[in-house]
């Protein structure tokens, strides 16, 4: 059909073979570099700096060169609010010889005016000062990021009681809450939202509702992902106990569901309670209480909350570690920042299909129409977040990129943790602090529809009081 993929081991008919294994490196086939190529440069940077005193700028610069000082090399700096730069300059040449360091203090003016819930991030940026035969003048080889340590205020409250009313309706299958611009229908059968409407836009076609489960990488198939299968976490099912609603105010109504996780055989692994609070701005805070049954195994791919999402709302936009892919073992390389991208960019094409695409510690994402209609989530404090025009069934399914079908549908997911890599295909298993294990959790994320005229920025920064 005209889609180039990549064979591997086995295409052939050769055996024995190795798989993929022979084709799975930092580098694609076509020399490109994969995502996990921004880590070991970010390991492997020849300049560094430690914080000494953030508020005065002050910090150390780590020459780690071997014969090199450091007159090759341009140091820049970026003070940002919110990822939006807002102070920036040059250091002075510096001749730090090899294996040496020297402190310096960034002439950083603390802002007067420090915005309430604003998050401020000073960024070093280490670059070529001359053309080298590897790499031209003012190409960067390193960068180091610091949160700095200012008293910013608390983002705006938002008092319930200004909130516009809300209707509330109950039937023997669905709830239907009702407000100024929005309608939520709530399904008791799937224990979830099976529709937001607003502004005559469907935003939810299913969810959320609790996840374990990922695509297992190359790392998970040696060890790993033996043992989740025979736990039954690649194919639990939601089986619904309760649902219940009451009007706790007359702009907030609460909805309590109790989910029961469990494998084909009827053996339950995890309980979910999810506690809705629905509020007459259109904010939905979603608390999952996540008890962990029997007979698991010592770690879990993830604990998280998935949606599928109406097709359309393409544009992903996120505060949080990127622009490419990253994990909890393999976030060095990602700075902290608002990035711009599409759902389909979120796919990165392994030679064998598997988890893919996963942000760290994000802030919040907005899912957004061409028009600047969708939704935005917001983590509580942070998530991990994935969006995909594939499930993960579909990426377990495929052997090669090319028998991936693109749906329409976005499935959403929105993680308390995902496990980290590890190194599991050629070498050691993810390590134990990276691992998501099987205790109970509480967590809470928040969604809420937004328009063109709306900023997903401003939105976070709002406190919901009663």
């Amino acid at each position: 059909d005209g889609r180039e993929w990549w064979a591997y081991g086995g295409d052939f008919g050769d055996q024995p073979n190795d798989g993929n294994f022979c084709i799975n490196g930092l580098v694609w086939p076509n020399r490109e570099p994969q995502p996990a190529m921004w880590e070991c440069k970010k390991i492997q940077q020849p300049v560094e700096a430690e914080a000494i005193d953030l508020s005065k700028g002050i910090i150390r610069i780590i020459n780690r060169h071997d014969f090199t000082d450091l007159s090759v090399i341009d140091i820049l700096w970026e003070l940002t609010e919110d990822g939006g730069i807002i102070q920036r300059g040059k250091l002075p040449k510096l001749r730090t010889p090899p294996h040496e360091s020297e402190i310096v203090t960034i002439p950083l003016k603390p802002p007067e005016n420090l915005k309430p819930g604003a998050e401020y991030h000073l960024t070093i940026h280490y670059k070529l000062s001359v053309d080298t035969l590897w790499a031209e003048k003012g190409y960067e080889v390193g960068w180091t990021q610091f949160k700095m340590p200012f008293k910013v205020p608390p983002g705006p409250k938002i008092k319930v009681s200004d909130m516009p009313p809300l209707k509330l309706e109950e039937s023997a299958n669905k709830i239907v809450v009702s407000g100024r611009n929005f309608n939520l229908v709530f399904s008791k059968k799937d224990g979830c939202i099976t529709s937001l409407i607003y502004e005559g836009l469907n935003l939810i076609k299913r969810g959320p509702l609790l996840n374990v489960w990922r695509a297992p990488t190359d790392n998970d198939a040696p060890r790993l992902a033996p043992i989740w299968r025979s736990a039954g976490l690649n194919c639990l099912k939601h089986v619904i106990e309760s649902v219940k609603s009451e009007r706790a105010a007359d702009q907030l109504v609460r909805i309590i569901v109790e989910d029961s996780l469990r494998t084909p055989e009827n053996a339950e692994r995890f309980r979910c309670t999810y506690t809705y609070r629905i509020y007459g701005s259109g904010d939905i805070i979603i608390e999952a209480n996540v008890i962990p049954g029997e007979n698991l195994p010592p770690h879990l791919p993830r604990i998280g909350l998935q949606l599928t999402i109406p097709g359309g709302f393409e544009n992903f936009t996120w505060f949080g570690r990127g622009p490419h892919e990253n994990y909890c073992d393999r976030k060095e390389g990602a700075l902290v920042g608002v990035y711009s991208s599409t759902v389909d960019e979120q796919y990165v094409p392994y030679i064998k299909p598997q988890e893919n695409g996963n942000k760290t510690d994000v802030r919040w994402v907005a899912l957004t129409n061409d028009d600047g209609f969708g939704l935005l989530a917001v983590g509580m404090p942070l998530m991990e977040v994935s969006a995909h025009h594939y499930t993960a069934e579909d990426f377990e399914k495929a052997k090669h990129t090319c028998e991936l079908n693109r749906r329409e549908d976005i499935t959403l997911n929105l993680d308390y943790m995902q496990s980290g890599l590890g190194g599991g295909s050629c070498g050691p298993d993810t390590l134990q602090q990276y691992l998501v294990k099987p205790k109970p959790v509480r967590f809470s994320v928040r969604l809420r529809p937004i328009s063109p005229s709306e900023s997903p920025m401003e939105l976070s920064k709002q406190n919901i009081e009663a």
